[in-house]
């Protein structure tokens, strides 16, 4: 056609077109609206979706909004404020009009006192940013349902933002949508509730990571699945166990690495030096003659002296570590408790140590049996682990002849057994002999905590040490991971 594009420009000008909308000729085609207003690539929604797919409660919420279409695109930007480092606002002219009435709910979230302060437990967190989204879309599906017709999330049968006036809300218009029936003030009080109320939920994922950490197996579970684990952790009781789960694991991983810090050495070699550690005598004995003393210090300086090269003496490789824990009537409440904490911090040892992990529940019988011969466990298996009821009388036979079969199925020799328990009962003579023959064979140590018992037997019939305490006690706990890191 022979126009330049600053002449074309001013046609459009003279004949009132929307430039914006009129593609220049050999113009690159315009880019996609976003039906996001947190500015990013759209890889950004794919966390908050993976939530959206493996969730039960947010499937729920999603579930009661059904009739707001645009409220799961809502929560996507809700996610991206929590979870980015640094969230932006899109510009207007590149959303799509179908979600412009999210917006207002967007920016004000995005502005209210109370994101700034979540974002500290938030940012880069998926699991506290999904907790928090969680809380906070909850606040702002209610405020939606009780607000007047008009409030900026369009219901089924509402016209959408901009249908029937192509200008309202539309592109280079500069402001956002107008939230219809809540006032300007409304909207920044419903954000600040929803923020904090994401605060409260991402507090959970605190809770949560008494269960788990960056490196046990809870932190490689579908994020959805992992939110919903928090969630269940509200109950006080799961609370307290929480706290108590990483109080002991703490305390396991304390003894580990002070083992790692002693670990045995062997002289390899030698080698050239400035360790004084290391420097053989006869190098130290030169600092006495005084026309040797200078040349030592030299050596010293450029690293010369010559000392011993050691090497880590290798560790014996270990077997499964197999618990014991009785779960009979006398072991309710705090016992039982605790002594469900005690193994799941041996499951993290068995974990770093590249163990296999098996325990039972017992009272008259076997009540509950985990195996985890690779320490893959679930959240939901953790948390039926630290939640078997107490109930019952006591026999140490049942759970003895099961550990058995643990050892003799695994056939690794090295292994260690744990008994934890507060009572005294029979064990079959046949069924003991078997296990003094198989510890024989196999090397197996064993170890027994002993809760408020007159006497030690028939547990030193079973193990080789044993810890009697009046009570839940952490120091006996630190005792035997030390043992079992040695």
């Amino acid at each position: 056609m022979g126009y330049q594009q600053a002449d074309f420009l001013a046609l459009l000008q003279l004949t009132d077109a929307p430039a914006a909308a009129v593609p220049l000729p050999g113009s690159p085609p315009a880019a996609p609206l976003s039906s996001q207003h947190i500015a990013g690539p759209d890889a950004d929604r794919l966390l908050w979706e993976r939530v959206t797919e493996t969730s039960e409660a947010v499937q729920g919420l999603m579930g009661e909004a059904t009739t707001a279409p645009t409220f799961d695109r809502l929560l996507t930007d809700v996610f991206n404020t929590f979870f980015k480092t640094a969230p932006t606002l899109r510009e207007p002219a590149g959303i799509a009009p179908q979600v412009r009435g999210n917006r207002s709910w967007v920016q004000n979230l995005l502005n209210a006192e109370s994101t700034a302060l979540t974002r500290q437990m938030t940012q880069r967190d998926d699991l506290a940013s999904a907790l928090a989204t969680l809380a906070a879309g909850r606040e702002i599906w209610q405020a939606i349902q009780e607000a007047p017709p008009g409030n900026g999330i369009p219901h089924d049968g509402e016209p959408q933002p901009g249908d029937g006036d192509p200008n309202a809300g539309g592109p280079g218009s500069g402001s956002p949508p107008n939230a219809g029936g809540l006032s300007p003030e409304a909207m920044q009080a419903i954000a600040e509730q929803a923020a904090q109320a994401a605060a409260e939920g991402a507090a959970q994922a605190q809770a949560a990571n008494g269960w788990g950490t960056a490196d046990n197996p809870l932190s490689h579970a579908p994020l959805g699945e992992r939110v919903d684990f928090a969630l269940r952790l509200r109950d006080p009781r799961f609370q307290a166990l929480a706290r108590l789960i990483g109080r002991l694991k703490g305390i396991a991983r304390t003894q580990q690495r002070a083992a790692l810090r002693h670990t045995p050495e062997e002289i390899h070699r030698l080698t050239q030096g400035d360790d004084l550690s290391r420097v053989l005598p006869a190098e130290l004995a030169l600092l006495r003659h005084p026309g040797r003393r200078l040349d030592v210090a030299r050596r010293l300086l450029e690293h010369q002296l010559i000392q011993y090269d050691l090497t880590p003496r290798p560790r014996t490789e270990r077997g499964p570590l197999v618990v014991c824990i009785d779960a009979s009537g006398s072991m309710s409440g705090d016992r039982i408790n605790w002594a469900a904490a005690v193994g799941l911090a041996l499951l993290d040892t068995a974990r770093r140590q590249h163990r296999g992990f098996a325990a039972c529940y017992f009272n008259g019988g076997v009540q509950e049996t985990f195996d985890w011969p690779q320490g893959r466990v679930t959240p939901q298996e953790m948390l039926a682990f630290a939640t078997v009821d107490a109930s019952g009388g006591t026999d140490f036979t049942p759970p003895l002849d099961w550990a058995l079969t643990q050892f003799d199925r695994q056939a690794y020799a090295h292994g260690d057994l744990v008994f934890i328990t507060d009572g005294q009962a029979p064990v079959n003579p046949s069924v003991l002999q078997r296990w003094q023959t198989l510890r024989r064979r196999l090397g197996i140590r064993g170890f027994g905590i002993l809760i408020q018992s007159a006497t030690t037997a028939p547990l030193t019939d079973i193990v080789d040490r044993v810890w009697s305490v009046a009570g839940p006690d952490d120091a006996a706990a630190a005792a035997l991971f030390a043992e079992l890191v040695a």
